[in-house]
């Protein structure tokens, strides 16, 4: 299926249109092969990185099941992308998705969830140790579980520092150093938009990039976050937000 998207995605979009970019779709099910189909697609024209559906991901992305994954990423100087989902096919995690009764309940809960474990499991099973030179996104969570949860794993590296021999530093080094985030959804922002700016602040500026999720209906036009963030932040930091990091992450020229 993996390898039959990728066809349909470069033949049909790629190939028509020299302004679209596409990522490798790699089965987690099934590393090895998803590691050959890296190395086959990395020198195609518009493929700028890799992406791994992260809802239901099992064992979590910082197994090391995944390690021929992230070798193939990291040879062909491809980011690794997570985008996590919501559906019925995808209910192994968070397990309280098996209880819930309705989309909102499922959907208001299952994205960031899903990015705290996968990001929890990776930092703690050292990933970025083992794959120093290897850039990772985190997609459609939004930005405000970024500090909680570097604060967290932080404080929990400094307690339990025996249980996570892996690391050599703190987990938000490896973050600010390693790892990016999309910014859609954004949320419910607009009576206090100089709070976005502040959680921008925290979460780091560098390591963020726009996104709109277009043509979904929690989609973030681009103005949406610009009119937030404009005049809270400097224009260069602004500048990267909206699009500048994500042409160094991707590779765009």
């Amino acid at each position: 299926l993996a390898n039959a998207s990728n066809s349909w995605v470069l033949d049909q979009f790629i190939d028509a249109d020299e302004t679209i970019r596409t990522p490798v779709v790699a089965a987690p099910q099934v590393p090895e092969r998803a590691a050959e189909e890296i190395d086959d697609r990395a020198d195609e024209d518009g493929v700028v990185a890799v992406t791994i559906p992260s809802t239901g991901l099992v064992p979590p992305a910082g197994h090391r099941i995944y390690d021929p994954i992230y070798e193939a990423a990291e040879d062909n100087d491809l980011p690794v992308m997570f985008h996590s989902g919501s559906g019925a096919t995808a209910d192994i995690f968070p397990v309280m998705r098996k209880w819930a009764e309705t989309y909102a309940e499922d959907h208001a809960m299952v994205h960031p969830f899903t990015a705290m474990w996968n990001l929890t499991t990776m930092l703690f099973r050292g990933v970025p140790e083992r794959f120093p030179d290897l850039t990772f996104v985190f997609q459609e969570a939004g930005i405000g579980w970024i500090p909680y949860t570097l604060w967290r794993l932080d404080d929990h590296y400094l307690e339990l520092s025996d249980e996570i021999p892996a690391l050599d530093r703190l987990p938000s080094e490896y973050v600010h150093e390693q790892f990016y985030f999309t910014t859609q959804p954004l949320g419910h922002t607009a009576r206090n938009p100089e709070h976005l700016a502040m959680a921008i602040e925290m979460a780091g500026p560098d390591n963020l990039m726009y996104s709109s999720d277009l043509p979904h209906p929690d989609f973030d036009p681009p103005e949406e976050l610009f009119d937030r963030i404009n005049g809270h932040l400097d224009r260069e930091t602004v500048a990267g937000i909206m699009g500048g990091t994500a042409c160094e992450v991707y590779d765009l020229k």
